[in-house]
């Protein structure tokens, strides 16, 4: 794909230098607001208040669009905040770190337009690409372990506070009328981090359960193939990208046949994203308490983020991503998931007081969505010994 070339304001006109600023600006809102739906051109110059020929003149399409705005409008938004982060996990006191948290629990415009992007991003080749160009230095910098500079715990912690800042970041879009006080979180975590635990040897169970197909309950092979070929496809292309025709294809279904059970896509995926979030929850915590059960609370936390990270499952955090994605902008999507997943975090949470209890939910739903986040960006991070800060954490 042919990337627009950098905006050089000696060389343009005045005019089009403008249309560039006020066109990133719409992006950005649009971005935050609709999510990539909003990023379609008609929908950006409307906002604009643009014709749509400046976009056509300046980009090709919307992942060019897209790369521009993060190049030139986002970076520069997130990196500071991800590394306010890292540097308060080695300040002298949680506070820094409850600040630094607050910036991606209560996110600017910015700050959730580079979130939809970072999310796109998996399933957009050239999106990904340039994200990487930006971010991957840092990233290196923090998670990279090295000889006499950073030891293998201390990427560990920051890339512990890197997840739980970009998962806040998610669940700060999906649920913003949640009003969650981090304080007592951000004390509990920085003190963790001061543990300086030492690394232990983590036993070698696998998630077995992420590696075979879903079963998503209907107790019909052709139906099972067709919602299977649904979140597949989803998570290969994106679900944009993924075509009713192209689903149908997958799934050996015309399109007739797959109208027959559902009147659109949405109804179709919305289906598949309930069935899958029962089914990926259940396993998922029957497969931690075995764990803990059999050694600690904080070495099967450090397990069960292994296992979400470990190389070979990409397509299934891609379908993770898209469905967080897609319920940030869809009120039935995210009820359809929370219907699922809620009740079983609260029962987890069931000794605690009310306030105690949103708190364990929401920085649990928060880790969970930003180790996927972080693996997707930094393939390296699934081989880092997280249990330093589950076990700090557990009191193990």
């Amino acid at each position: 794909m042919h990337m627009s070339q950098p905006s050089n304001a000696s060389s343009r006109p005045l005019r089009a230098v403008r249309n560039d600023a006020v066109i990133l600006e719409a992006a950005t809102r649009l971005a935050a607001a609709e999510g990539w739906s909003g990023l379609l051109f008609p929908r950006v110059a409307a906002d604009a208040g643009l014709s749509i020929r400046p976009l056509h003149e300046r980009f090709d399409d919307r992942e060019s669009l897209a790369a521009d705005l993060w190049r030139l409008r986002l970076v520069s938004e997130i990196v500071p905040a991800l590394a306010n982060v890292v540097a308060a996990i080695h300040g002298n006191g949680p506070e820094a770190l409850d600040e630094a948290l607050q910036r991606f629990s209560q996110p600017s415009i910015p700050l959730q337009a580079a979130s939809e992007l970072l999310m796109v991003a998996a399933t957009s080749p050239d999106l990904f690409a340039g994200v990487r160009a930006d971010l991957g230095g840092h990233l290196d910098s923090w998670l990279s372990p090295r000889p006499r500079l950073l030891t293998r715990a201390e990427a560990a912690r920051n890339a512990f506070g890197i997840a739980v800042a970009l998962g806040l970041l998610i669940a700060a879009r999906r649920y913003p009328s949640r009003d969650v006080n981090l304080t007592a979180y951000a004390t509990e975590l920085w003190c963790a981090m001061q543990k300086r635990l030492a690394p232990a040897k983590l036993p070698s169970r696998i998630a077995e359960h992420l590696d075979v197909a879903i079963n998503f309950g209907t107790d019909d092979p052709a139906w099972e193939k067709l919602l299977n070929a649904t979140v597949v496809t989803v998570g290969q292309l994106g679900y944009e990208r993924a075509t009713v025709t192209v689903i149908s294809e997958a799934a050996g279904f015309t399109k007739g046949l797959l109208f027959r059970r559902y009147e659109t896509k949405r109804d179709l995926f919305l289906d598949a994203t309930r069935r899958m979030s029962a089914s990926s929850m259940e396993a998922n915590l029957a497969f931690q308490h075995a764990v803990s059960q059999e050694y600690s609370p904080g070495i099967a936390g450090a397990v069960a983020i292994r296992e979400f990270m470990r190389p070979g499952r990409e397509l299934l955090r891609n379908i993770f991503l898209e469905q967080l994605r897609l319920a940030i902008h869809d009120p039935e999507i995210r009820a359809s998931i929370d219907s699922e997943i809620d009740p079983v975090m609260t029962d987890e949470a069931a000794l605690m007081g009310a306030s105690e209890q949103l708190i364990y939910v929401h920085t649990g739903q928060a880790l969970a969505n930003g180790v996927v986040q972080l693996q997707v960006l930094y393939p390296s991070a699934w081989n880092l010994p997280y249990d330093v800060v589950e076990r700090a954490l557990a009191a193990d």
